[in-house]
C-alpha cells in the first residue's frame, strides 16, 4: 500500500462536509495487477469496514449490483440491449425518483431505474444473476483475514421463482450483502476487459535478513466476454459523463472515469429494529494510461441523502 495514498484519502474522509459522516470506507487498486494501493476508513478505532467486520455478510450491494444484473443478462442472451422496458406498476413498489419513461438496459443503469432493472432481471432469472455473483467472487472472502466477512444471497436461488418478490428485490440489489473489498470486482472486471483481478496487499514474505522466501502472484481469470465488458465499461462511463447519470459528480475534464452509485437500506435488529442508508460508488479511472478501480463506501447516511450525494463527491475529491 502507498502510504502518501493513504495519507491523503484519510485527509478528505475528515474534511468538510464529509467529515459529518461517522463512517466511511475507501479501497483502491490497480486494475491488473490486483495490488491494493489503499485501504482507509474514517474511523479506526471501529472494526474494519472494507472487510465487513463485526457485520453478517457484509452490506447490501443496492444499485452497483445492477451492473451484475446486465453482465449476466448479455452473457446469457437473455436480454436485448435494443428492447426498450414500459414502466410498469408493480403494486407501488420500484417507484422512487421514476420518471415512468420507456428505457432500455443502457438507459435504465445511467438513470438506475429501479422499476425497469427487476424487469431486466427477471429477464435474466435469479439463477444466472446468482451465478454471475459467485464469478465476481461476492460469496467468498477476498483476503482470507479472520475478521473478513464474505457475501450472501439472503435467499434460496433453487426455490425462488424469477419473479417472486424476493428475486425482484434482488435484483437491485437489495438481497445480496457483500463487502467493499468484494465490491471492487464490479468496476474491475469492466476496466480490466472481463477478467476478473483477485486484490491483495502482501507482495511476498521475508525472512529476518529481509531475503524474499515468497512471493505472491496476481491471481487473474475471465469471467465476462471482453465485448460484454466493453458494453457495460462504455456505460458506466455514461453513469458519470450524461447529464442524466446517477454519477455525473464525479466528471472530471480529460480524465476517464466510469461508475455505478447505489443507495442501499439494511434493516438490522439489535434492541430494536432500525433501519440504516448506506451510500456506494463503484467506479474506475484512467491516469497516465493506467487503470485504477475504487469503491467508496458510506455506511449510514441517512434518508433523505443518497450515493449521488455522498459516496460519489468523495469519489471525485
Amino acid at each position: 500500500m502507498d502510504k502518501n495514498l493513504q495519507a491523503n484519502i484519510k485527509s478528505i474522509l475528515n474534511t468538510k462536509p464529509f467529515d459529518k459522516y461517522e463512517q466511511v470506507g475507501v479501497v483502491l487498486m490497480e486494475a491488473d495487477s490486483g495490488k491494493i494501493r489503499a485501504m482507509v476508513q474514517k474511523d479506526d478505532s471501529k472494526p474494519n469496514i472494507n472487510l465487513g467486520a463485526s457485520t453478517q455478510n457484509g452490506f447490501f450491494a443496492g444499485s452497483i449490483f445492477k451492473v451484475i444484473v446486465e453482465e449476466a443478462g448479455i452473457e446469457t442472451n437473455t436480454i436485448s440491449l435494443n428492447h426498450q422496458y414500459q414502466h410498469k406498476n408493480f403494486g407501488g413498489i420500484f417507484e422512487e425518483h421514476e420518471d415512468h419513461e420507456n428505457k432500455n438496459a443502457k438507459e435504465a443503469l445511467v438513470k438506475s431505474s429501479n422499476n425497469i432493472f427487476v424487469q431486466i432481471g427477471k429477464d435474466v432469472g435469479i439463477k444466472n444473476v446468482d451465478l454471475f455473483s459467485e464469478k465476481h467472487g461476492l460469496y467468498e472472502k477476498v483476503l482470507g483475514f479472520d475478521a473478513e466477512q464474505k457475501g450472501n444471497l439472503e435467499l434460496d436461488v433453487k426455490g425462488s421463482a424469477d419473479d417472486n418478490g424476493d428475486s425482484l428485490q434482488a435484483y437491485i440489489g437489495q438481497k445480496t450483502r457483500i463487502t467493499p473489498i468484494e465490491a471492487i470486482s464490479i468496476p474491475n472486471t469492466a476496466a480490466n476487459n472481463g477478467v476478473y483481478v483477485k486484490p491483495y496487499i502482501i507482495e511476498g514474505y521475508v525472512d529476518d535478513n529481509n531475503n524474499l522466501l515468497e512471493k505472491e502472484d496476481t491471481e487473474k481469470k475471465r469471467i465476462i466476454s471482453e465485448n460484454t465488458s466493453n458494453i457495460i465499461k462504455k456505460q458506466m462511463i455514461q453513469v458519470v459523463n450524461s447529464k442524466d447519470g446517477t454519477g455525473k459528480g464525479a466528471y472530471i475534464d480529460n480524465i476517464e472515469i466510469g461508475g455505478k452509485t447505489g443507495t442501499s437500506t439494511r434493516i438490522e435488529k439489535q434492541d430494536k429494529v432500525i433501519e440504516y442508508y448506506d451510500g456506494w460508488f463503484a467506479g474506475f479511472f484512467k491516469v497516465n494510461e493506467k487503470y485504477y478501480s475504487m469503491i467508496v463506501f458510506v455506511q449510514d447516511i441517512g434518508k433523505d441523502i443518497n450515493a449521488s450525494g455522498s459516496a460519489v463527491p468523495i469519489f471525485k475529491k
